[in-house]
C-alpha cells in the first residue's frame, strides 16, 4: 500500500506542485513591456503591474485590467 502512495506521489502530485511553482515564479518576475499570452488566448504587452492585477496593452490605446494568475505564458524575443 505505502509503495502505491510513493508512485501516486511522485507521479501525479510533485510534477503539478513543480509546474505551479515555475508559474508563479514566473508571474512574480513579470515587468513592464514583458509580452504574454493569457488564459483566454490574448497576446498584449504590460504596460503596468498592480498587486494582484495587470494593465495590459493588447493594441495601440487598448488596454485592460486582468489578474497576474491568468497570464500562462512569456513570450521571449526568440517566438516572437
Amino acid at each position: 500500500m505505502l509503495i502505491f502512495i510513493l508512485i501516486f506521489y511522485f507521479m501525479l502530485i510533485r510534477p503539478q506542485s513543480k509546474q505551479r511553482q515555475a508559474i508563479n515564479n514566473m508571474i512574480n518576475n513579470l515587468k513592464i513591456g514583458d509580452k504574454i499570452i493569457t488564459k483566454g488566448g490574448i497576446i498584449a504587452q504590460i504596460s503596468q503591474i498592480k498587486e494582484e492585477t495587470l494593465i495590459i496593452e493588447v493594441e495601440a490605446g487598448t488596454k485592460i485590467e486582468i489578474l497576474k494568475h491568468a497570464v500562462v505564458s512569456l513570450i521571449n524575443d526568440d517566438q516572437k
